[in-house]
């Protein structure tokens, strides 16, 4: 696990160009299998494609994980409705 481990946050760090905690964080994140990473940190948000392409999770800000949750809520509440009204 330790390898696997090291072994995610070296792509991380060489292809995507985080450091540190962010690695870190990203490759946690990953290896326990996470499919969202939610944060507001700026250096993780700009390289969000590449950290996409590379780990298979979806970077997103708080603020458009809400929006965008809330949205599909909505959506379902309309769609349960019409079905309700046929």
């Amino acid at each position: 696990m330790k390898r696997l481990h090291s072994m995610k946050l070296v792509i991380i760090e060489r292809i995507c160009g985080l450091h540190g905690g962010d690695a870190l964080q990203v490759a946690s994140a990953k290896i326990s299998g996470a499919k969202y990473f939610i944060t507001r940190d700026e250096v993780i948000l700009e390289r969000a494609k590449c950290i996409s392409k590379e780990t298979g999770i979806f970077i997103i800000n708080p603020k458009n994980f809400v929006e965008g949750g809330l949205r599909r809520c909505d959506e379902r509440a309309d769609g349960k409705e019409e079905k309700m009204r046929s």
